[in-house]
């Protein structure tokens, strides 16, 4: 009986020290639950982890592989969100990788965390939001070691390449307008004008900066053009994006259904 009751007590410390991963939420951002490890473990604060791969100019829709560590020491776990700087509004695409899932909390969107516990790397994928988000900002709260170990915070931004360039450098080849008032509710109308035979893109993103419509993507002659979008989308605020080559427009729009 004493034997049983033993090896109860060890699978209960067992199933404790690998818990960290259950807890979300937690990544220390302005719109989080806090850090929990600060509170219920170490030393907070106690050192800065890294996240290699962190950009500090960011292409919009860019891809980007984060790697979060401290040197060689062992992670028991982190929690970590990408948030935009204007409104702590959550900021591109968080995709789970080496020893990370992703996880969704209300302020932070899908955030991610680790899957498996007590490694020196988490790997994980962020997409960039489009263009026009501006500033973003990358937290994570670290917890390190055992049950009593040091914590750690890293708050690092990324701010958004070429929108200082596109405002001084006029778009020559095209020009591109949404007719519409804002809030739009059943139709958006857009005026197209392009000066050359050119290949053009028009694609509608969301604030996480995932596309919601791809409404063009096609040679285009030299000329005037209204184009008309029926949003088959929820209420929101939503980007629209006119590109051709390097040259890029992009209007915000609010649809309420």
């Amino acid at each position: 009986m004493k034997i049983c009751l033993f090896m109860l007590v060890m699978l209960a410390g067992a199933a404790a020290a690998f818990a960290f991963n259950g807890y979300t939420g937690y990544a220390a951002s302005p719109v989080s639950y806090g850090a929990c490890a600060f509170s219920c473990h170490g030393p907070p604060n106690s050192f800065t982890p890294t996240a290699d791969g962190w950009p500090s100019v960011y292409e919009p829709d860019s891809t980007y592989t984060i790697v979060m560590s401290h040197g060689s020491n062992t992670i028991s776990n982190f929690n970590a969100c990408v948030l935009r700087q204007s409104d702590d509004l959550p900021a591109g695409i968080l995709q789970g990788g080496s020893n990370t899932a992703t996880y969704t909390h209300s302020g932070e969107g899908t955030a991610v965390h680790g899957s498996v516990n007590y490694q020196t790397s988490y790997t994980f994928n962020w997409t960039a939001p489009p263009p026009g988000v501006g500033t973003v900002i990358l937290y994570g709260a670290v917890h390190e070691g055992s049950t009593n170990g040091p914590n750690g915070v890293c708050v690092l931004t990324s701010g958004e390449s070429g929108i200082e360039e596109s405002e001084k450098e006029p778009v020559d080849d095209f020009s591109f307008n949404i007719l519409n008032s804002n809030p739009v509710t059943h139709v958006v109308k857009m005026s197209i004008n392009v000066n050359k035979m050119i290949k053009v893109k028009l694609v509608i993103y969301d604030m996480a900066g995932r596309m919601a419509a791809l409404v063009l993507d096609q040679l285009m002659s030299p000329g005037n053009d209204i184009v008309t979008w029926k949003p088959r989308i929820g209420s929101g605020v939503y980007f629209v994006v006119f590109s051709s080559g390097t040259q890029t427009e992009v209007k915000k729009i609010i649809v309420v259904k």
